[in-house]
């Protein structure tokens, strides 16, 4: 019910020609529906070499990781691969927790072309 809401709410928007609001275009993704072109995230890549470049390898070569398998490739510490994570997901890489530990990448348009 409540995920019917926030569709009918993101179509709203869409239609009405507002900004969207970050889980808007994904919604409507999933519904097969037009997304908001008012804004539709790029991701950035982020410097190479980098501790963020790293775990986004990780994040592409793998289904899905958790923080210390990634902390362990990456040699870092697990609360420096949660704040690469979080910096990750601020330049527009959509990255979603599986399990309470697992992570997994999904780039918006891989699911466009769902």
């Amino acid at each position: 019910m409540m995920q019917n809401r926030k569709l009918q709410a993101a179509r709203d928007r869409r239609d009405a020609g507002k900004r969207p609001l970050p889980g808007d275009n994904l919604l409507l993704l999933a519904a097969r529906e037009p997304h908001n072109p008012r804004s539709l995230p790029v991701p950035t890549e982020p410097k190479s070499g980098s501790r963020q470049a790293r775990v986004l390898e990780m994040l592409r070569c793998w289904e899905s990781v958790t923080i210390e398998e990634l902390a362990r490739l990456t040699d870092s510490r697990p609360f420096q691969v949660r704040g690469a994570i979080d910096a990750l997901r601020k330049k527009a890489h959509y990255i979603r927790r599986v399990e309470s530990q697992t992570f997994t990448l999904r780039h918006v348009e891989r699911l466009a072309a769902v």
